[in-house]
């Protein structure tokens, strides 16, 4: 019982810290990663990946570092990014709503709610993964 509880625990940091990763490229590469259209793949909600969700939301990052967002009730929002390499995270921000992309490679993205400054913004470990659209 000790070690499936262990396992537990082990499991909940691992997919906690996972989601809390950094981006570690550089300015020129989280650009060239970033900069296309990003479609729906999955939410994480608590650290597990739920992708079976009625989902339709899409994310278009331009190199002037703006982007649109298409909601899934077809609504548009248009906003801005930057990438803050102290930080390693890239923020997003539409009107009043501040995101940040706490992990990026070139086949997914999790855009995740708050600046990602401390863990306590997402301590329900909540994100939304995205992929390239094709």
């Amino acid at each position: 019982m000790h070690i499936k509880k262990v396992s537990v625990f082990a499991l909940v940091c691992f997919l906690t810290t996972s989601l809390t990763a950094q981006i570690s490229m550089s300015s020129d590469s989280v650009n060239n990663a970033l900069c296309r259209k990003w479609e729906f793949k999955a939410i994480i909600m608590g650290g597990q990946r739920l992708s079976n969700m009625n989902e339709t939301v899409i994310y278009e990052f331009q190199n002037d570092g703006t982007f649109k967002r298409v909601t899934s009730n077809g609504k548009s929002e248009k906003g801005t990014w930057v990438f803050k390499p102290d930080q390693k995270i890239v923020l997003l921000k539409l009107k009043k709503t501040v995101l940040h992309i706490p992990s990026l490679t070139d086949d997914e993205l999790i855009v995740s709610p708050g600046e990602g400054i401390n863990g306590a913004e997402n301590g329900l470990s909540m994100g939304t993964v995205l992929k390239p659209s094709n």
